[in-house]
């Protein structure tokens, strides 16, 4: 007896999956901005609480020209530099349309806030 031959059912074609559109990557110079913002704030952060440590123990300890004025205007000299670099390098990751730009605008943000505060602190310090 003739068996009835059996075919195989239909098979659908493989699907095409979908393109896929790799995200964008962040900026490199936000990301230099952000992170150099980062050890700027941490930076005059710790300069205040020891400039605020100094003069807990000793009244008089950054008064005058000794040698921890000059560190510790040395110092904030120093991270004020670096948060103005920050800024340059925030402005230009900003500017870099191509690629993401959140690190850009919080470094930006970040480094202007601190500079700001800096200058804040020094108009403060030398009102009497």
């Amino acid at each position: 007896m003739d068996e009835p031959v059996t075919q195989a059912p239909p098979v659908a074609p493989a699907a095409t999956p979908a393109p896929t559109t790799t995200p964008t990557k962040h900026s490199g110079f936000g990301i230099a901005s952000f992170v150099l913002s980062l050890f700027g704030c941490t930076g005059l952060a710790l300069l205040i609480a020891l400039c605020a440590f100094a003069v807990a123990l000793r009244p008089n300890a950054l008064d005058g020209e000794g040698v921890g004025t000059m560190a510790v205007g040395l110092l904030a000299i120093g991270l004020v530099a670096l948060e103005m670099l920050a800024l340059v390098f925030g402005v230009l990751g900003c500017l870099d349309r191509a690629r993401r730009r959140g690190l850009a605008i919080a470094g930006l943000v970040l480094a202007g806030v601190a500079v700001l505060g800096i200058f804040a602190l020094v108009v403060l310090g030398n009102l009497e």
